[in-house]
């Protein structure tokens, strides 16, 4: 082999290393993601983080670090990094959410709740319809795994007929 043609085989290698690991979970806002769901009909992924949460900042580098993850997320979903403390406006469903004391450690976003429920644990995902109803809430950190069997059970549309219990049994 030619040192030109050992040079483009080396070079095409790296190229195509760099472009797979650059790939990263596109991140919108909630407002972002809510007027894009609109025309683009794509199911929303609301990834509920505080910045002191370990186990937020574990899945950040390993579940959202995983290539068939980052190409289910941005192949089907419209995909939203909230942070449940922080100080965005949201405005959802025509009534306008804020944060009452953004300043203050611990101060839950007022559109948290109203997503979540009554139980708010951090990391927490929700999967909203196109419609923009919540279909779905996950708590806890996700293996890659278990991601995937959540996120294909939304892909596939089977929660319009059967639970998540059920689904996963299945795979």
């Amino acid at each position: 082999m030619t040192q030109t043609k050992f040079f483009i085989l080396l070079s095409f290698i790296f190229f195509q290393f760099s472009i797979t690991h650059s790939q990263s979970v596109e991140w919108l806002s909630v407002n972002d993601a809510l007027k894009k769901s609109k025309s683009e009909n794509k199911l929303i992924f609301i990834n509920f983080y505080t910045d002191w949460c370990g186990w937020c900042k574990r899945m950040d580098a390993t579940t959202f670090k995983d290539a068939d993850i980052i190409k289910m997320l941005n192949g089907n979903f419209l995909n939203v990094k909230f942070n449940a403390e922080g100080a965005e406006t949201v405005i959802y469903k025509n009534k306008t959410y804020t944060n009452p004391n953004p300043s203050l450690r611990r101060s839950t976003h007022t559109f948290t709740p109203v997503i979540l429920g009554q139980r708010i644990v951090f990391p927490s995902y929700a999967v909203l319809d196109a419609t923009h109803n919540v279909i779905g809430v996950i708590n806890g950190f996700q293996q890659v795994d278990n991601l995937k069997t959540i996120l294909t059970y939304f892909i596939d549309k089977a929660y319009l007929h059967e639970s998540f219990e059920n689904y996963s049994k299945r795979q």
